[in-house]
């Protein structure tokens, strides 16, 4: 049990491992003022829920805010500077112009509609498994993780399969210049690359008003032309953005974490063939143990004290989530994987209150389906002991960079 002053958040180690550092937060200074960025690290489930809780104090705005690195020093920088200045939405915006985007973007992800995509999930998790499963081995997160999410959210949107390279580029693209550890250069090219997947955006908008369909984009054209409150053309491109990156590697990974802990404990495994019916628990548990999101920033409005420490306006946050999840004040055994646990539901990787994901039923579907059809097109799965797991160094994502797997097939 190492103490705070042990620890460097940005070394290898502890990206790889953040969880020691977390509980040091958690045991010694709840909300810390990181030394290097000037930000506040805000780690216990109390706290993270009071923040969230009131967002009349504490604003998700991000437009001109990102967590940088240059050699040994950390900053947050305008992010204007390394690309397009996005406009602030659903994820990061606040009421009313939440309430107006939500509203306006909730028909495309409504419960009956998610529902109705069971069966081409299906069938294309057993497409993906097949060759994977007669192969007897595949690097999950390339061979199917990610193809899966990133088909579904492609085929969802509205727009062409052709167009996936691409979109996987500017996905992962966007998911680096959020990790915190980035050089100024890298800054500048990852920006580079995400105003050019703005203008690809734009201009499939711009071909969906045309000939409007009954998938995201279609939605999105309905929201344009709304009577109240409708979006313009700027805001539908950045709820693009976040569609593609949540629904493509949060969703990704997510499904990664899940086969990585379930092979981690044979039991487990055994377990969920034997009772699919607890598959639900297990990815609430996934959620907990690995949030795809480890941090989201917030703005102090005025002037506030959190957990003994007075904040001034315009002070920065870290809510960490991958922190929270893990409180022993609220779960008990916080590191151990508990089907039986009391409290799934007080996880926050999908957030809470007005930011609750607009995606969050469609991940847990997902999840499911890919988790039930590797059950069903194998007989046995196990980690491939010549390949180490790894995971993408970042401040604010948990993503796997590998997992290689042996399989059985059925």
């Amino acid at each position: 049990m190492g103490s705070l002053t042990s620890f460097d958040r940005y070394a290898a180690g502890t990206l790889e491992d953040p969880y020691p550092f977390y509980a040091a937060l958690r045991r010694e200074a709840p909300v810390h003022r990181d030394p290097r960025s000037g930000a506040f690290w805000v780690s216990r489930h109390e706290d993270l829920r009071r923040v969230v809780m009131s967002p009349e104090t504490y604003s998700s705005n991000l437009v001109d805010r990102l967590f940088s690195r240059e050699a040994t020093s950390a900053q947050v920088v305008p992010l204007g500077s390394h690309g397009p200045k996005p406009v602030d939405v659903l994820a990061t915006v606040d009421a009313p112009s939440h309430t107006r985007q939500r509203k306006l973007v909730n028909p495309a992800f409504a419960p009956r509609r998610v529902a109705a995509l069971e069966p081409v999930l299906r069938k294309l998790a057993q497409e993906l498994l097949g060759p994977l499963a007669q192969s007897g081995g595949a690097e999950w997160m390339a061979a199917f993780a990610r193809p899966f999410t990133l088909t579904l959210i492609t085929d969802l949107l509205g727009l062409p399969r052709a167009d996936i390279p691409r979109l996987r580029r500017w996905s992962d693209d966007g998911s680096s210049i959020l990790s915190g550890i980035n050089t100024a250069q890298e800054q500048a090219r990852y920006g580079r690359s995400l105003m050019e997947f703005n203008r690809y955006l734009a201009a499939r908008f711009e071909d969906a008003k045309a000939d409007p369909r009954e998938d995201v984009l279609g939605t999105l054209v309905g929201a344009a032309n709304a009577s109240e409150g409708a979006l313009n053309t700027e805001e539908v491109v950045a709820v693009l953005v976040q569609l593609v990156s949540a629904g493509n590697e949060s969703t990704a990974s997510l499904i990664g974490s899940a086969t990585r802990l379930l092979l981690e404990e044979p039991q487990l495994e055994a377990r969920l063939r034997r009772e699919p019916a607890l598959i639900p628990r297990f990815i609430e548990e996934t959620l907990r143990l690995e949030s795809p999101f480890q941090a989201h920033f917030r703005i102090v409005r005025s002037d506030t004290e959190l957990a003994g420490a007075k904040l001034r306006a315009g002070s920065q946050l870290m809510l960490l989530w991958g922190s929270g999840n893990r409180d022993e004040r609220v779960f008990s055994n916080p590191d151990t994987l508990d089907l039986e646990r009391s409290n799934p539901s007080e996880q926050l990787a999908l957030g809470m209150g007005i930011h609750h994901c607009i995606g969050a039923a469609l991940a847990r579907l997902e999840a499911r389906v890919a988790l039930e059809t590797l059950f069903a097109g194998t007989r046995s799965i196990r980690l491939d002991p010549d390949h180490p797991v790894r995971h993408r160094p970042s401040v604010h994502k948990r993503q796997l960079e590998s997992l290689h797997l042996k399989l059985e097939p059925a």
